[in-house]
């Protein structure tokens, strides 16, 4: 085992005593690796520090403002005559950085200010500290031992090497490769550059670090502004932290890449799963997460089933290859479950889901949820609120759940539920059962395909459309419609309407008391319970009153002697039980033995 330590003395800092002046006349220089501890108070129309800075040409630094007790910090560079090189305001952070490569040796002139004393209602100051890094960091290298290096607060450059090491790279940036064994890498500081070789790492990140894992299973944490982790071969987990001393979180971009890898996230971040079995959940903001997204490197074959998990405030959420399942949680969630055979959970909130390719089962959930299922066959299932369906491709079924929802069924074979609420139900192609549920429903036959259209609960309005459907009102006092072809319509109970349309259609209004209209020469009209009122039917045409159901009617010989009476409405057929049906403006004489059936 050996210590390994940087041998970079930093320079005395500076510490302001009386206010520094806000232009060229400053008198306070700084030099690499030297911090300065000043103070702005907006309150006595303090608008900023400036110090003097010596830069050598071709050499990379970084000045730093670090802003604990300021209201967002700004950083100015500017060159030897006041004119600005460069600015920083980190977005209402703590802290502003800038990295300056000057092309000129000489003076130039830093600025320490806030952004927000252009604002009146903002008159906080505060303290702060401003560096400047050394011009060169150090070459550290571990032994091949389980080593402990310690880099300088410079941009140092540390191999580990083989061996469990303890790398501490003291701020600065560095660049860091731990090599072989269990290693663990701590305070590299913002922008830095770590990679871990094989073995069990633990690799603790700031910000806008890049961080490569090997193989292994390792740990990363890193704070959650604009880093990029790219996991190794084997189960890594990765957790982007919210740091709550910096006002602006996001940015951040997670690869996970092989391996069955867990990513929790509580800052905004994109997260792409690559081809292994991940576990994504974000536990904060809002995060867009790709199981299987385009990671930007080959097109893998073999791509994982994945969970991801979304957090409260909203998430968009991309499945990828492989059978996932998606969770939106709380918030207004996008979720596309892409290839495979996905599992899509919108959580609370008005969600927008996309099963796309395979068979897919997803559940809107809480909220007024659009779901599309796409390719497949999919199970659709709208749950509370109000909710928009679409089938798509493939022989689907969709319920919409509670409340008043839209639906098509698309292409395929479909099943349609509308469950509770007045819902709005469209089969599309194909041959597709559609039921109203509870509530007061519209339901729509296709284009094409042989429908079965039920309104079950409520006062329903129902189309057959083109094919030969069958359409049945349930409860309530429903609105039944053939439309084109050789249709079966039923009532049921209730006081119904029937019009078959065209085509050669059955009307049975079931209980209660109908209407039915009989457009069609070749139509067939039930005599059935209740005070019926047949419109529209012409003798001799080919349409026919089926009495067969009827055992007090015998034939025509007895439907005339005990059966049938002119009324101002128009002839009556009476079964002597109580149900009649009155066709209307019709007399006895207009008909004949050929208009009815026994």
């Amino acid at each position: 085992m050996a210590l390994i330590t940087g041998d970079f003395a930093p320079n005395p800092p500076v510490t302001e005593t009386d206010d520094l002046p806000n232009d060229l006349s400053t008198s306070v220089s700084l030099i690499p690796a030297q911090v300065l501890n000043g103070t702005i108070d907006a309150a006595t129309g303090d608008r900023g520090d400036w110090v003097s800075v010596e830069l050598e040409a071709g050499t990379d630094y970084v000045i730093r403002m670090d802003g604990a007790g300021l209201d967002d910090p700004y950083l100015v560079l500017l060159d030897s005559a006041g004119n600005e090189l460069r600015v920083n305001d980190d977005w209402n952070g703590l802290n502003s950085q800038i990295t300056f490569t000057p092309t000129e040796n000489g003076t130039y002139f830093v600025r320490a200010t806030f952004f927000r004393h252009w604002n009146p209602g903002f008159q906080a100051g505060g303290s702060y500290t401003l560096s400047v890094s050394p011009p060169n960091g150090q070459q550290l290298s571990g032994t091949g031992l389980d080593d402990t290096i310690i880099g300088n607060p410079d941009r140092d450059t540390i191999e580990g090497f083989a061996g469990d090491d303890w790398i501490d790279g003291n701020g600065g940036g560095d660049r860091i490769y731990s090599g072989l064994g269990d290693d663990t890498v701590v305070n590299a500081g913002d922008r830095a550059e770590i990679g871990t070789g094989d073995g069990n790492d633990s690799v603790e990140g700031a910000r806008w670090v890049r961080i490569w894992t090997g193989a292994g299973a390792d740990t990363v944490v890193v704070e959650g502004r604009s880093a990029e982790v790219h996991t190794g071969q084997d189960g890594d987990m990765v957790t982007v932290v919210r740091d709550d001393d910096d006002a602006y979180w996001g940015g951040n971009r997670i690869y996970t890449w092989f391996g069955d890898d867990t990513v929790d996230v509580e800052a905004p971040a994109t997260v792409f799963g690559g081809p292994g079995n991940d576990l994504i959940r974000a536990i904060g903001p809002e995060a867009i997460l790709y199981a299987n997204g385009d990671t930007g490197g080959p097109d893998y074959s073999d791509h994982g089933n994945d969970t991801i998990i979304g957090g409260t405030q909203g998430d968009r959420i991309f499945g990828g290859y492989g059978d996932d399942s998606l969770v939106g949680n709380a918030g207004r969630d996008l979720m596309y479950g892409g290839s495979g055979d996905d599992t899509l959970d919108g959580g609370d909130g008005d969600d927008v889901l996309h099963g796309e390719l395979g068979n897919d089962t997803i559940d809107g959930a809480e909220g007024n949820d659009w779901i599309f299922g796409a390719e497949g066959n999919d199970s659709i299932l709208g749950g509370d609120g109000a909710d928009s369906l679409l089938g798509d491709q493939g022989n689907d079924s969709l319920d919409g759940g509670n409340g008043a929802d839209w639906m098509e069924g698309g292409h395929g074979n479909d099943v349609l539920h509308g469950n509770d609420g007045n819902d709005r139900l469209w089969s599309g192609d194909g041959n597709d059962t559609v039921s109203g549920g509870e509530g007061d429903d519209r339901l729509g036959g296709g284009q094409t395909g042989d429908d079965s259209l039920s309104g079950n609960q409520g006062n329903d309005l129902i189309w057959g459309g083109h094919g030969n459907d069958t359409l049945i009102g349930g409860y309530g006092n429903d609105s039944l419609y053939g439309g084109t072809g050789d249709d079966l319509l039923r009532g049921d109970d209730g006081d119904d309407q029937l019009d078959g349309g065209s085509g050669s259609n059955l009307l049975d209004g079931g209980a209660g008391n109908d209407t039915l209209i009989a457009r069609s020469a070749t139509d067939t009209v039930a005599f059935s319970d209740g005070d019926d009122l047949l419109l529209a039917f012409a003798p001799g045409s080919g349409a026919r009153i089926d009495l067969s159901g009827v055992a007090a009617i015998t034939d025509f010989a007895d439907l005339l002697a005990n059966h049938l009476s002119d009324t101002d409405l128009g002839a009556v057929i009476d079964d002597g039980s109580g149900n009649t049906l009155t066709l209307d403006h019709l007399l006895i004489a207009d008909l004949s033995a050929d208009d009815f059936l026994f």
